[in-house]
């Protein structure tokens, strides 16, 4: 009979000694389990947050995206209303004081429309246009002796390359449009000619090109290189009044400063 007890009581503790090793594995279990799923709902929670903080910071960047926007609108309505305005002034200014002058423009329509010079200058001061094509540098003479010559035929061999509107004589002063993407060595070339034979020359262009006062050095050679603002149709205008120089953002010429 003790034996018996004494086993019974061996198994009762085996049983009580499992039990509670089974309740420690549970409560890991559920610790983990616990533990994992608040894990996971501070990540979440977290995970929101940052999701919150960058749509409030997309909203902020597209309302000052739209701002701007409408800014920048604003402000290009109101530089065109400006360059229409000096338009017009230089119109009426030019109406009042009249160009004596005869002058021929030459330009490769590339980058440049003649409207742009405005309906006074193009009905009144230029009378004739010289439309330049696929020329080399070797045709710069040819076609500088034409102009400084007054003499048409020089033309001829070139006659596919280039064409003309207006009754062609030789003028008191050249204009030459300089773009991006104009023939640079036929210019010089036509250019340096016409200077060397006394031939007053005016070279224009864009800003974008940046300053024309180096493309020669001579005393009959001005320019204007900002022809695309409001400023420089009359910084044009006073040149060709005999206000010689060159005007661009550097180099601003204000109003009075070209005579009557």
């Amino acid at each position: 009979m003790k034996r018996c007890g004494v086993g019974g009581l061996k198994v009762t503790g085996y049983k009580q000694h499992l039990i509670t090793v089974i309740g420690i594995f549970i409560a890991l279990a559920m610790g983990i389990f616990i533990g994992s799923t608040t894990s996971d709902d501070i990540i979440i929670r977290q995970q929101r947050e940052v999701i919150q903080d960058l749509e409030q910071k997309n909203n902020h960047l597209h309302e000052n995206y739209v701002s701007l926007s409408q800014e920048l609108e604003e402000f290009s309505t109101s530089m065109l209303m400006a360059r229409q305005l000096v338009e017009q002034l230089t119109e009426w200014y030019l109406q009042l004081n009249p160009i004596q002058q005869k002058v021929m423009l030459v330009h490769d329509g590339k980058d440049f429309m003649p409207a742009e010079l405005g309906s006074y200058l193009m009905e009144n001061v230029i009378d004739v246009q010289l439309l330049l094509g696929d020329v080399t540098s070797k045709a710069a003479t040819l076609v500088g002796r034409a102009i400084t010559d007054g003499k048409e035929y020089y033309l001829g061999p070139l006659q596919d390359n280039l064409s003309f509107e207006g009754e062609w004589h030789a003028p008191d002063i050249v204009v030459l449009v300089v773009g991006p993407e104009t023939n640079m060595q036929f210019i010089t070339e036509l250019g340096g000619f016409m200077l060397d034979k006394g031939m007053p020359v005016v070279a224009v262009g864009k800003g974008q090109r940046g300053s024309l006062a180096g493309l020669f050095e001579h005393a009959l050679y001005s320019s204007v290189s900002h022809l695309d603002t409001p400023h420089g149709l009359y910084s044009l205008a006073a040149v060709l009044h005999g206000q010689s120089g060159h005007y661009g953002h550097d180099s601003v010429l204000f109003p009075g400063e070209a005579g009557q």
